[in-house]
């Protein structure tokens, strides 16, 4: 019997780091991380946790600790000397303040983006390199957005020899934000830094890894993809479909935000396509909306008996919907490299997935896999895949609940996900101390 591996130590970086309970917001920049410091310690990989904590550090736990960020501590000293300062003296120095304000507001995008995350890199190295000493930790992970993770992780590794792994969940320099040129420059410079100084890096998809091996291509054998996934301890086990509706309409939900926010596209052709269920032939049918949406995105539907506009639900409400959904819709970025944590959730769920917008990385992984279909931002296209994915609803019951999808289901989760992070560290650590 071989014995399990032994226990190590490995310190994840991450600026953002969800708490339970905490607002959906801030689940965005950290749930990827939140997940592998759950599921890591299954495969003999203790997590120490260095985030950003606010002005108040909260006790978060004893493996997750977190620091502030000298913007807002600073930002704390003037605005409590603003308000003495203007009770103290006179409306001049107040002007003073408020102009100078305005001044940093314009300056600072240009010099220093990203400023709160930065400022925060001095008093997380000076907390990494003890939690370092502290934990024996064997290896250093940290992710980006932002970017500042990898500065503090980059810095953690000079100071201590230890290895590194960096890891890629958005576009950085080769899908940029809007902003002066001067910036992409700096971006690259960066990038390449990050890939030259890592032991590996990994990319959240196969674009991001292929365009990072292109920016770096003598450390191209150095990066390779991990996935995001869905929590199987929260996600429900996939089911068979619902049983078919009396009046056998079908039921479809897309559970996110509007869609014009992330991805590029809008509601608009959904809405439009849609419709075009009513006419011959004619599918009966139900479109539930769980998000925020404008009034003015569903502008001509706002009556129609049909759409049910829920807003935003918890967690477990959308799960319900999706249990209870007979196709759930993916909105698609027109960035090739994204794939919307929505989707593994759909997977999870074990429903039939309806991609618009056939270009992303999203619209390729539910190809591949069979997950459900993919068709173009263009109404008659996605009326007719609806109406397939009513027509051929046996078909696609039989074929979600095959072992071949239950297998491929089962590579995104983030419990295998973890395993293969794990397995990851140990090549890594091995790597390193032979060297």
């Amino acid at each position: 019997m071989t014995p399990p591996p032994s226990p190590l130590s490995a310190l994840l970086v991450s600026y953002a780091f969800p708490r339970p309970g905490s607002g959906r917001g801030s689940l965005v920049g950290g749930e990827r991380m939140r997940q592998f410091a759950k599921y890591l310690p299954e495969h003999g990989i203790t997590p120490v946790v260095l985030t950003h904590g606010g002005l108040k550090q909260p006790q978060l736990g004893p493996e997750i600790h977190s620091v502030a960020d000298l913007a807002r501590v600073f930002g704390e000293l003037i605005g409590v000397r603003r308000v003495v300062g203007a009770s103290a003296s006179s409306e001049s120095r107040a002007g003073k303040v408020d102009r100078l304000d305005a001044w940093r507001a314009r300056v600072e995008p240009w010099i220093f983006p990203d400023l709160p995350s930065y400022s925060w890199a001095p008093l997380a190295v000076a907390r990494g390199l003890a939690l370092i000493r502290k934990s024996s930790a064997a290896l250093i992970v940290s992710s980006s957005p932002p970017v500042a993770n990898h500065a503090v992780a980059l810095a953690l590794k000079r100071s201590t020899g230890l290895p590194w792994i960096a890891d890629f969940r958005d576009g950085y320099s080769f899908e940029p934000p809007d902003g002066p040129p001067h910036q992409l420059l700096l971006r690259r410079a960066f990038e390449r830094e990050i890939l030259r100084e890592a032991d590996r890096s990994i990319g959240v998809t196969d674009p991001i890894s292929v365009a990072l091996q292109a920016l770096q291509p003598e450390q191209a054998d150095k990066v390779l993809t991990l996935r995001n996934g869905f929590d199987p301890d929260v996600v429900p086990s996939a089911s068979t479909l619902p049983a078919r509706r009396p009046d056998g309409s079908l039921r479809i939900l897309y559970a996110g935000s509007a869609a014009a926010f992330t991805t590029g596209q809008s509601l608009s052709s959904l809405l439009s396509g849609f419709e075009l269920l009513a006419h011959a032939p004619a599918t009966p049918a139900v479109l539930q909306l769980a998000g925020a949406f404008a009034d003015d995105e569903l502008q001509g539907y706002l009556g129609d008996r049909r759409i049910e506009r829920n807003g935003w639900l918890s967690r477990p409400q959308v799960l319900r919907a999706m249990l209870d959904a007979d196709v759930l819709v993916v909105l698609s970025s027109t960035r090739a490299s994204v794939a919307t944590s929505k989707l593994f959730d759909y997977i999870g769920a074990g429903r039939p997935i309806l991609v618009v917008g056939s270009h992303s990385e999203a619209a390729r992984i539910v190809r591949d896999s069979g997950f459900g279909l993919v068709c173009d931002d263009e109404p008659q296209q996605i009326a007719q895949a609806l109406r397939r994915l009513a027509a051929e609803r046996e078909q696609w019951q039989a074929r979600l609940a095959s072992p071949e999808l239950a297998r491929a289901r089962a590579q995104h989760s983030r419990r295998t996900q973890a395993g293969e992070l794990a397995r990851v560290i140990r090549e890594v650590i091995a790597t390193h101390s032979s060297a």
